[in-house]
Order: structure tokens, then C-alpha cells, then sequence
């Protein structure tokens, strides 16, 4: 464990290649969390542009702020990049936001909740996506109130057979508790999974997680972010089922990864891959229901399925 200081949030920002981008989160920060006692932890992988010229520019104009500031010696992903954030970090409670994303709201509500219950560790977030600078209205994790705060055990199956999953991003986490879960692992590399999985196996009763539905988030869509390289997505989530999930889950959350991957395939018209994760998933376990979307998805056309899917209830499409 570090040295702890005296002080209310740390907020973790990477950064990589967002020199456009970077400003309109910092200038959001500064706009919704003036009202409580903040540091910022920046750590920039080896940007190839000027982010780190116009980060610094913005430490120079706000003298007033608290910032820790680092450039990774050599390029190393993310996940190891929010480690180095999180050993930046000293304060009583810790929240994320990536570098090309933004505050819209307060984190107000998060921080009462832990402020007025000491048994809840983490409380989760929602967000707002934006497409080209344009809000879509539509929340990056609308069910979640619903659907995962039953039991831990019911969740921990949730978290480890699902895709996708809970967002980390989003959240306000006790830093003590982050430190007693050892925080990321370098080996696997699906930052949301990883810390979801560590979690729900550490805490024992289900009281000590929360969920703010309000979202005080932009999760701004842009064709690098990751969830477009699917390949690299599906690595990363097995990685974790390999190392993480717990061995009653394992053949699900394979089975169930290959049908996520197949459908996803479809609607792309990637039909070789499509039906190469269809046969892995049939291999594990047979579904009449996956294999009925599947061929949906295989046959219309996408903004269609986008259409009737708004309408099927949250249920259906996360039980399995």
C-alpha cells in the first residue's frame, strides 16, 4: 500500500493519441467538480501527437488545480497505463474517465452514497453516448439497476458468463478497497471484466456495492475505440475467463462468448466468422433462442434488428 493523503477524489484520466480531444475532458472536470476537494492523475502512453504538449499547456493555465502528471517511458496499452494512474492516486476515493471522454453531470450522488455509508465500496455509473459530437440519448448500460443486484453470487455468474459487462469506468471506488483487491492485473488485459471478477469475489454481501443510474458521463464512439477490434475483444475476455472465473461458470461463459461473437459477426455480414463462432458456441451447448437470433441477424438488415431490438425486454436478451 502507498502513501495515503489527506483529500476526497482522485480522478484517473489515460491519455493516448487525444490531443483533440483531452481539453473538452479536462475543461469538464474542472467545470463539475469544483465543488468538492480533487486531484487529477494523468498518465499519457507515449502519445505519437501533441497531447501531452497541450495537457501540460492546461496544467501551466490552471496553477490552482491539483495534478500528477506522467509520460510512460515506452508504449504499454491501457491496462497497464491505468495501473500507473492508480499509483498516482492518494485519495479517499477514485473514479476514471478516459482521456477522449467527458463529464456531463456532478458526481454528486456517488460520492454522498460512500460518503453516508461506509460498508459500500463501489457505486456504479452510467453514461451517455455520443456519436460524432452528437448525443444519441441512449445510456451505455440502461439495465444494470435491474438486472445485477440480487446477491453476490448472482451476480458474480452475471459478471462471469455475460457480455458484455459492467463498465468500470464509470464508477466512484473506495481507494482503500482497490488496494485490498490488488487492483489490475498486467496479464489480463480487459480492464472492466478483471476488476468486475475481483469485486464480486471479495465482497461478501451485496450492500456493499451501489448503482446511480443518473449518467454524469459522455462515452464518446469513434472508430478506435476498442470495442471495434473485435478479435482483440474476444482475446481479452477469454483471458479473464482463464485466469478469473470461477470454474462452475467456465463452459458458459465460453459458450456464451462465441454466440455474443457470432451474432456480432452477423450483423457486420463477416459470415465465415460468423458462423465459425456459431459452431464453437453449438459445440459447448446447444441453444434454440441464439441460434434463432443469429439467423435474424444473419438475414436483416441491421437497422432493422437496431430497431426491434429496443423493444425486447432486458430479460430476454441477458438470460441465459
Amino acid at each position: 500500500m502507498h502513501e495515503r493523503k489527506t483529500g476526497l477524489l482522485s480522478i484517473l484520466i489515460t491519455t493516448y493519441n487525444i490531443e483533440k480531444y483531452i481539453v473538452e475532458c479536462l475543461d469538464s472536470v474542472k467545470k463539475y467538480c469544483k465543488w468538492i476537494d480533487y486531484e487529477i492523475c494523468i498518465v499519457d502512453d507515449v502519445s505519437k501527437d501533441n497531447t501531452v504538449d497541450v495537457v501540460k499547456k492546461r496544467i501551466n493555465d490552471n496553477p490552482k488545480i491539483k495534478v500528477n502528471f506522467k509520460q510512460n517511458d515506452k508504449n504499454v496499452g491501457p491496462w497497464a497505463t491505468n495501473q500507473h494512474a492508480y499509483l498516482l492516486s492518494k485519495w479517499e476515493f477514485i473514479t476514471f474517465i478516459d482521456g477522449d471522454d467527458f463529464f456531463i453531470k456532478w458526481l454528486h450522488n456517488k460520492i454522498e452514497i460512500l460518503k453516508k455509508n461506509k460498508n459500500i465500496k463501489v457505486v456504479y455509473g452510467n453514461a451517455y453516448i455520443y456519436k460524432n459530437n452528437i448525443l444519441t440519448t441512449e445510456e451505455k448500460q440502461p439495465y444494470l439497476e435491474k438486472l445485477y443486484w440480487n446477491s453476490v453470487e448472482e451476480t458474480l455468474k452475471k459478471i462471469s458468463i455475460n457480455v458484455p459487462q459492467l463498465i468500470i469506468t464509470w464508477t466512484v471506488i473506495r481507494w482503500s478497497f482497490m488496494d485490498k483487491i490488488g487492483w489490475f492485473d498486467e496479464k489480463c488485459l480487459s480492464n472492466d471484466y478483471l476488476l468486475n471478477m475481483k469485486i464480486f469475489k471479495t465482497i461478501k454481501n451485496i450492500k456493499e456495492v451501489a448503482f446511480d443510474k443518473i449518467p454524469v458521463f459522455g462515452y464518446r464512439v469513434h472508430w478506435w475505440n476498442i470495442s471495434y477490434n473485435k478479435e482483440r475483444m474476444r482475446k481479452l475476455i477469454t483471458e479473464v475467463i482463464n485466469n478469473y472465473v470461477p470454474e462452475q461458470y467456465k463452459r458458459q461463459a465460453y459458450c456464451n462468448l462465441h454466440y455474443s461473437f457470432a451474432n456480432q459477426y452477423a450483423m457486420a455480414y463477416e459470415t465465415k466468422k460468423a458462423f465459425y463462432h456459431l459452431w464453437k458456441a453449438i459445440n459447448i451447448k446447444f441453444s434454440i433462442k441464439n441460434l434463432i437470433i443469429f439467423i435474424a441477424l444473419l438475414i436483416l438488415p441491421y437497422k432493422f434488428i437496431k430497431r426491434i431490438w429496443k423493444f425486447i425486454p432486458s430479460r430476454i436478451k441477458n438470460t441465459n
